[in-house]
């Protein structure tokens, strides 16, 4: 059998955004053998022959968010809860996706910059939530839930 590297060469294809695509089998990361029938995730063996060994309990993760990327500058180690920070950080975690939040949402009436001047305006001008409300077209107590931080957390707030 050819030496790791040897086999790891020219299974991918350099993509105009900087991403090494794998493009052998595999499944939504790729895949290699690396040996006694041993099949491991293209990303984990590239980082390997990059980088360097992967310490026990380390995932591989991307800063590209590609999973079939293999290119060694766009991969780091992280441990379960940074890879899931990561990606929640992203808004990639199938919990934002199956219910998202504020613009992403699909039956959301206000935009960020909607939800930004009721925040001013129900904290600096004499106006009750009841009118706010009626000049957005929604209920009050949507008012409510957004200058509660319930609703349209601050962290999306610009």
């Amino acid at each position: 059998m050819k030496p790791l590297r040897e086999r790891f060469e020219g299974k991918y294809r350099v993509d105009p955004s900087g991403c090494w695509i794998w493009i052998a089998g595999g499944d939504k990361y790729g895949t290699l053998n690396v040996g006694n029938g041993k099949m491991c995730g293209a990303h984990r063996v590239s980082y390997l022959l990059h980088h360097g060994p992967i310490p026990d309990g380390m995932m591989v993760c991307h800063r590209c968010d590609v999973p079939r990327c293999v290119n060694p500058e766009h991969l780091f180690l992280g441990g379960a809860s940074d890879n899931l920070r990561d990606c929640y950080s992203k808004g990639r975690s199938p919990l934002q996706r199956r219910d998202p939040r504020g613009e992403r949402n699909g039956n959301a009436k206000l935009t960020q910059d909607d939800v930004d001047f009721i925040r001013f305006a129900t904290a600096t001008m004499p106006m009750s939530q009841k009118e706010v409300a009626r000049a957005f077209g929604v209920k009050r107590h949507t008012i409510y839930l957004i200058t509660a931080g319930k609703n349209w957390p601050q962290e999306q707030a610009t």
